[in-house]
């Protein structure tokens, strides 16, 4: 547990990390609201409920144009500034009174969140050596999913006590806190990126075709990257089914949540796990690993858990476990491999490059699992999410062991980017 909470040693990361939990506390406080609010106040269905997806994916999609502009912004002022925008936009939540106004809301917010992932993981490159940087993200991963176990304990108790317009009260008070916690970090992480380009949008776009270009010609960028968006993928394909799935299997309304709790105590397991202290790390092969993982157990629980039944509902939430399990030995390393292999004044675009693919995925991913369940049954869409990944892990691992296990070969031959301008 020490080696675990070894990056809490650094005095300025722990006021981050400070920031990151009141940040997190907010979010998932504030879901819980908005659920509420939709479907027990305002009484609405799964078409406003869907459009929750498509509001909070096309400020993924242009993520890349925002990554590029906190290259050239102070990286600390970035993050201040978007939890004061957070701040504001939650307390106009407490006076909505219909959905399209909610989602303009929502809409502004997450493009705020596309500005403060980027500044954030360029200050966790500066504040950390290559082989700490697992350490410090495994940390950050399992603070999340440590939210999805107690964010609906949390939530759903002060549901007890005040409505949900009031809880956006709360959940304000915890964005201007994560604001203020960053004032105490380093004025050197707010480093502005000199630029001797013109700042205009050619210069922007230029950068992001750069970033481009560098994730193709670097193998291990390129394999981490079609790595992790085959994961987004094939998790967004069965994302949407599981509370109809549950419900299929025999879960109540009271144990669902159970689900996400299961998910949580896996990501926590998988955090631990790559948060002890190694010195050198197979990144990629840790990518592996947690594809493999994520992809068998869907597809065993798919195929058993609608056959199996009271023990059905026990497998599933054992499944839940190791694809929370899976899930964070795919995303850290790959967030690690991005922070070692790229250079500090390309950290916020490279960064961004998963959030694209993330909200590519979120667009298309659910409406064709949704198609699965319609015309195949509910259990289709988990069943193609494993067979997605086992086949992902199939093919990956002959490119793994082709460039990777016996020679380092990292970039394409002539395009190096250390020798292109990049």
């Amino acid at each position: 547990m020490i080696k675990f909470l070894k990056p809490l040693i650094n005095k300025d990361f722990r006021w981050l990390f400070a920031s990151q939990f009141t940040n997190n506390l907010g979010m998932f406080l504030d879901y819980v609201a908005l659920m509420s609010l939709l479907v027990y106040v305002w009484k609405k269905g799964p078409d406003d409920l869907a459009s929750f997806s498509i509001v909070y994916a096309f400020p993924l999609i242009i993520s890349p144009f925002a990554g590029a502009l906190v290259d050239k912004w102070p990286l600390k002022r970035v993050m201040i500034v978007s939890c004061l925008v957070d701040f504001s936009l939650t307390l106009l939540l407490v006076f909505v009174n219909g959905v399209g106004s909610l989602l303009t809301i929502i809409f502004f917010r997450a493009c705020s969140k596309t500005f403060y992932y980027p500044a954030e993981s360029s200050v966790i490159k500066f504040m950390f050596k290559k082989d700490e940087l697992i350490q410090a993200n495994s940390l950050v991963h399992g603070m999340m999913q440590i939210f999805k176990i107690i964010g609906p304990v949390i939530g759903g108790g002060l549901l007890l006590l005040l409505r949900p317009r009031f809880i956006f009260t709360i959940t304000a008070s915890c964005y201007l806190l994560a604001g203020f916690f960053l004032f105490f970090i380093q004025e050197k992480y707010d480093r502005i990126h000199v630029d001797s380009e013109k700042f205009n949008a050619g210069a922007i776009f230029k950068d992001i075709v750069n970033m481009s270009r560098m994730f193709f010609c670097n193998y291990r960028l390129l394999f981490g990257f079609i790595s992790i968006t085959l994961v987004t993928f094939a998790f967004y394909l069965s994302d949407s089914m599981v509370t109809l799935f549950a419900k299929n299997i025999g879960f109540t309304e009271r144990y669902f949540a159970l689900v996400f709790v299961w998910i949580g105590f896996g990501g926590v397991l998988g955090a631990f796990l790559l948060g002890q202290e190694k010195k050198k790390r197979n990144l990629l092969l840790l990518i592996l690993i947690g594809i493999i993982t994520t992809g068998t157990s869907m597809l065993i629980g798919s195929l058993i858990c609608p056959i199996a039944g009271r023990v059905g509902i026990w497998l599933f939430l054992a499944v839940w476990f190791c694809v929370g399990l899976g899930v964070s030995y795919a995303t850290i390393p790959y967030t690690s491999l991005v922070m070692q292999e790229v250079s500090t004044n390309m950290i916020g675009k490279a960064s961004t490059m998963s959030l694209f693919s993330t909200g590519v995925n979120l667009l298309i991913a659910p409406v064709i699992g949704a198609v699965l369940a319609r015309w195949l049954g509910v259990s289709m869409p988990f069943i193609a999410t494993g067979v997605v990944l086992v086949s992902a892990f199939v093919v990956l691992s002959f490119y793994y062991n082709k460039y990777f296990s016996k020679k380092k070969i990292y970039f394409r031959k002539g395009k190096n980017p250390e020798n292109q301008g990049f």
